[in-house]
């Protein structure tokens, strides 16, 4: 009846600065084209991510597009991560188009075994 939100809640945030700045001390790295990929495990059972956008976008009109392309990306593939992980998406400057970061995101989680084994 009622379609479950597939939206980012609060819970499913990365915010805090300590545990961002715990992330980038400890946290595993992959990349792949325009991303690159932060991760490490978390001790709640929620998938927690931030996407943060790398010097070099001209403007801020690009930077946010690029940005909510890539937030759009991990919403739409976010049910098929495990959970207990936090994730820092990173995007680099470049004219990436939704299907390419779609694409980008789902390699770079392949790559760091973040996918449920179904």
């Amino acid at each position: 009846m009622f379609q479950k939100k597939k939206g980012l809640t609060r819970r499913e945030r990365l915010c805090k600065q300590s545990d961002l700045k715990y992330l980038f001390k400890y946290g595993k790295k992959n990349r792949y084209k325009g991303l690159k990929i932060l991760y490490l495990k978390n001790n709640i059972e929620v998938k927690r991510v931030a996407v943060i956008a790398k010097k070099g976008f001209s403007r801020a009109v690009k930077r946010n597009r690029q940005k909510r392309l890539v937030k759009e990306a991990y919403r739409n593939l976010k049910s098929t991560l495990k959970n207990g992980f936090d994730i820092i998406l990173f995007v680099i400057p470049g004219n990436y188009s939704y299907k390419e970061y779609l694409l980008m995101v789902k390699f770079l989680f392949d790559r760091s075994q973040l996918q449920k084994n179904i």
